[in-house]
C-alpha cells in the first residue's frame, strides 16, 4: 500500500506539484477503481480534509446503475471524511449537446463534464484537480489516436497537466491500481458500458491489447516512448501554429454565430503541417467540435497549387478560397465541391465511403464496409457512390445504402430512413 501511494506522489512530481505546499485539492471521482484508488492515495498524502471530491451523473446509462454509482462515491467519501459534491446532467442534455456540436455522445459528455469541473475548481478555490487516467487510459489512447491516422498531434497521449487538470496515475498501470484496492479491501463500481465493443476504445481495449500482449512482447514501452516523442515534437509545432493564428481573423456578425478568415498568402506560405493544425484551430475557433475528414483538410492545405477559388460545404460549416482570404464560415449544409459527398439531414450523416469505415452485424460484431462492398461484387467505380449513413450522436456507421446502384442495402436494426435512396 505504501508503495502505491509513492508512486502516486512521484507522479504528482512529474506534474510539477509540491504536496508539501498543496492546500486544496480536487478529485474527480466516478467510482471506477482508477478514480477510487486515486482518492484514497490524495487522502493518505494530503490528508481528508484537504481533499474536495466531485462526481457527474451523466445519466447516459440506466438511472439506476449511474445513480447507484453517484451513492457508491457518496458514501466512500463519508468514510473517508472527504467533502463531496455530485453534479447531475439532466437525461437527454448530452444528446442534445452532441447534435448541436456535431459530435458523438462521449465527446458531449466529456465537454459537459470538464464544464462541470471548471466551476468545480473556481468555486472551491482548488490548487488544482486529479484526474484519474492511468497507464492503460494512456495506451489506449495512443492506439486508438494511430488507428484514426493521428500524427503528432494526437499521438503525443494524454498529458500530465492541462491548465488546472493533473493526472498523477499515468505511469501507473490498471493492474497495479486494481492490486492496491484488493489489498485494501475496498470495492469499486464497473461501468457496464465497457465491454460494449461498438466503441473503439473499447475494442482496442478488449481485443486488441490482449492480442498485442499475447504475441509481440515489448508493445506497452515501445508505444509509450513513441509518445513521449511525438509530444514533444507536437509542443514545437503547436508553439509555430499558435503563433501563425494571430494572423486569422474573427468576426461574430454572422447568423449563427462566427465565421474567422485568414489570408490566402499568409495560410499558403506556411509548411503543410503547420497549415493543418491552423485549419483545424480556425474550426475549434467557429466552435465546431466534429471529426472533419482529413481527406477534405488534405484537399483545402493543397487548394493553392492551382491558383483557382474553391469551395466545399461539410455539416454546419462552409469552407471557401478567393483570391484573398481562406474562410470558414456556418452555411446549410451542401453538396461537396471535391472528394465525395457530406449532407447532414436530422439526425444522420449521409456520405460517401470512407477507409476503415465498419458497420454492426446482427450477432453485434462490427464487420469492414470494404468486405460487404467485396461480398456485394461492388465495382472500384461504384464504391464512392454508394452512401455510408452515420448517427451524428454515436458517430456510429448505421445504413450502407447501394439499391440506387443495383446493390442491395445494410441497415442496423433499430434505424430507419425516409426516402434514404434520394
Amino acid at each position: 500500500m505504501a508503495d502505491f501511494v509513492k508512486k502516486v506522489s512521484v507522479g504528482f512530481s512529474k506534474c510539477g506539484i509540491d504536496v508539501s505546499c498543496a492546500k486544496k485539492i480536487g478529485v474527480a471521482v466516478s467510482g471506477g477503481a482508477d478514480s477510487v484508488s486515486l482518492l484514497l492515495a490524495c487522502a493518505e498524502i494530503f490528508g481528508a480534509e484537504k481533499v474536495f471530491a466531485v462526481t457527474v451523473n451523466h445519466n447516459i446509462r440506466p438511472e439506476k446503475e449511474s445513480g447507484a454509482d453517484a451513492a457508491f462515491v457518496v458514501d466512500l467519501c463519508r468514510s473517508l471524511g472527504v467533502s463531496c459534491e455530485i453534479s447531475v446532467i439532466a437525461r437527454g442534455i448530452v444528446a442534445e449537446a452532441a447534435e448541436k456540436r456535431n459530435g458523438g455522445i462521449e465527446e458531449a459528455a466529456r465537454f459537459l463534464r470538464y464544464e462541470i469541473f471548471e466551476k468545480f475548481i473556481e468555486k472551491n478555490e482548488l490548487d488544482f484537480l486529479c484526474l484519474a487516467h492511468n497507464q492503460n487510459d494512456q495506451l489506449e489512447t495512443a492506439l486508438m489516436r494511430f488507428l484514426q491516422g493521428s500524427g503528432c498531434d494526437g499521438g503525443g497521449g494524454i498529458a500530465f497537466v492541462r491548465g488546472k487538470f493533473v493526472r498523477p496515475l499515468l505511469d501507473i498501470s490498471r493492474m497495479q491500481i486494481e492490486e492496491f484496492l484488493v489489498e485494501k479491501k475496498i470495492d469499486w463500481r464497473t461501468d457496464s458500458t465497457n465491454s460494449d465493443t461498438h466503441y473503439l476504445r473499447n475494442r482496442i481495449r478488449n481485443v486488441l491489447i490482449p492480442e498485442l500482449d499475447a504475441n509481440f512482447d515489448g508493445w506497452r514501452k515501445s508505444v509509450l516512448s513513441g509518445t513521449e516523442k511525438n509530444a514533444d515534437d507536437d509542443e514545437t509545432l503547436s508553439s509555430v501554429s499558435h503563433g501563425a493564428m494571430k494572423n486569422a481573423i474573427c468576426d461574430e456578425s454572422i447568423n449563427e454565430g462566427k465565421y474567422i478568415s485568414i489570408e490566402r498568402k499568409v495560410f499558403y506560405s506556411l509548411d503543410k503541417s503547420v497549415r493543418r493544425r491552423v485549419f483545424q484551430s480556425m474550426l475549434s475557433k467557429i466552435r465546431f467540435f466534429g471529426r472533419f475528414p482529413y481527406k477534405l483538410i488534405r484537399e483545402i492545405i493543397s487548394w493553392n497549387d492551382d491558383g483557382k477559388n474553391h469551395s466545399l460545404a461539410f455539416s454546419s460549416i462552409k469552407i471557401s478560397l478567393d483570391s484573398e482570404n481562406l474562410k470558414i464560415s456556418f452555411a446549410p449544409s451542401e453538396k461537396i465541391i471535391g472528394s465525395g459527398f457530406y449532407s447532414v439531414r436530422g439526425k444522420f450523416i449521409f456520405r460517401s465511403f470512407q477507409g476503415g469505415d465498419e458497420i454492426r452485424m446482427k450477432d453485434g460484431k462490427m464487420k469492414s464496409v470494404a468486405k460487404i462492398f467485396s461480398e456485394w461484387k461492388v465495382k472500384e467505380c461504384d464504391r464512392e457512390k454508394i452512401t455510408v449513413v452515420q448517427d451524428c450522436a454515436s458517430l456510429l456507421n448505421v445504413a450502407v445504402l447501394g439499391r440506387k446502384l443495383g446493390y442491395a442495402d445494410w441497415i442496423v436494426d433499430g434505424f430507419f430512413f425516409q426516402n434514404a435512396d434520394n
